[in-house]
């Protein structure tokens, strides 16, 4: 599919400040939602990273792979794992190349949660 444009992007980041993430997702399959009209999106685009790390600070990691609610991930609209991040972390003290268990010293910017989670 389609990568959302940078207005939707902005405008998606928007929508989940005052609505919830789940929420905007699903107007971005609604051809005549808010979210459509004002960030002139493209009916069902693919989220880009800058639109994950928006749902990430609402409701903790999210991936393309699993879904953080009961609902079943949309398997239209897959997002690159590889996708370019917009902002890179800051430098961090001990940061992975590989998936790791996150810890004080390789979180970065990021909040640790709860769990096995992993960072990279």
């Amino acid at each position: 599919g389609e990568v959302c444009n940078e207005t939707c992007e902005e405008e998606f980041a928007r929508c989940v400040h005052v609505m919830n993430c789940e929420h905007c997702i699903e107007e971005l399959q609604e051809s005549d939602s808010r979210l459509m009209d004002r960030g002139d999106c493209t009916v069902g685009c693919d989220l880009t990273t800058s639109m994950y790390d928006a749902c990430s600070e609402e409701n903790g990691p999210i991936s393309p792979v699993s879904s953080p609610s009961n609902t079943p991930p949309n398997t239209n609209s897959p997002v690159s794992p590889t996708a370019p991040v917009s902002n890179p972390v800051s430098d961090v003290e001990d940061r992975p190349t590989e998936p790791t268990l996150c810890n004080e010293s390789n979180m970065g910017d990021c909040d640790c949660g709860t769990g096995n989670i992993q960072t990279y």
